[in-house]
């Protein structure tokens, strides 16, 4: 009995039209380039809130007023994302890129600890994005910055905006 080569077995059996239409060679294998993933910044995520409830409160009189006003569409939702457009106004630098440090917010809790309303949003990647970075920057000058300092600070812009009192 003759010695089969590697060849041999590429011809395959004749009547199966060879080994090659059932099995490639590694060899002739082509690698495939491994694409960078990119965070799609336009898809939507769940944010979650812990809102002091004063905020609240006003959040939900600023509802009222632009209820009020004719304005039926506007929800937490949009008082949400117009003090964040208020917020980013007011802080240029801050990018909407991903960040490389991760996200802990729990900290301050244990600066001030106040009794929150807890609530979540949809929004774009990119606004929640923006918020980490907004919180990484604030924690710079005090480590226990925290989301409800955030929500404050959001929430301050919209008093600046419609009034103390609404």
């Amino acid at each position: 009995m003759a010695k089969k080569v590697f060849g041999d077995l590429e011809a395959g059996n004749k009547n199966m039209g060879g080994v090659n239409a059932l099995f490639t060679p590694p060899a002739k294998i082509k690698k495939v380039e491994e694409k960078e993933k990119v965070e799609d910044l336009d898809k939507t995520s769940l944010f979650s809130l812990a809102i002091p409830v004063e905020g609240y409160k006003y959040l939900r009189e600023l509802l009222t007023l632009k209820t009020k006003q004719g304005n039926l569409s506007y929800n937490l939702k949009g008082a949400f994302l117009e003090g964040l457009e208020l917020l980013k106004k007011d802080n240029p630098l801050v990018k909407d890129e991903a960040s490389l440090e991760r996200r802990l917010y729990r900290g301050g809790g244990q600066k001030n600890k106040i009794e929150t309303y807890s609530t979540s949003v949809v929004i774009p990647k990119r606004e929640i994005n923006w918020i980490d970075n907004y919180i990484l920057q604030e924690r710079q000058n005090d480590e226990f910055f925290s989301k409800p300092d955030f929500i404050n600070n959001l929430i301050e812009k919209l008093k600046k905006k419609y009034g103390k009192n609404l």
